[in-house]
């Protein structure tokens, strides 16, 4: 099974640094979610499962709760930020409905 989707991506990050106090950012953009994975059944009530997928996507500006931080990186920061996360999953199903043959 493979699937390939798009949505939306919200950044958010929390930092508490001296003399700053603590500082909330967040940015959004469109990304991308690309997933690969296998299901075997080992019998009519167990099964397992991996997956592998990557989100990624370009975020634009970070938005700061600061008024002096964000003018400054309103006039410093002129690019986008590239957001990638590839993730692996191991499962294990029960089946709880009767296979039909």
């Amino acid at each position: 099974m493979a699937q390939s989707v798009g949505g939306w991506l919200r950044y958010k990050e929390t930092v508490k640094g001296s003399g700053l106090g603590e500082l909330s950012g967040t940015a959004n953009a469109l990304g991308g979610n690309f997933t690969v994975g296998l299901e075997y059944r080992l019998s009519s009530v167990v099964g397992m499962s991996v997956d592998l997928g990557l989100i990624g996507g370009e975020i634009g500006k970070l938005k700061v709760d600061n008024t002096g931080l964000q003018a400054a990186i309103d006039e410093t920061y002129t690019g986008k930020m590239d957001v990638t996360r590839l993730y692996a999953t191991v499962g294990a199903h029960i089946y709880i409905w009767k296979k039909k043959r």
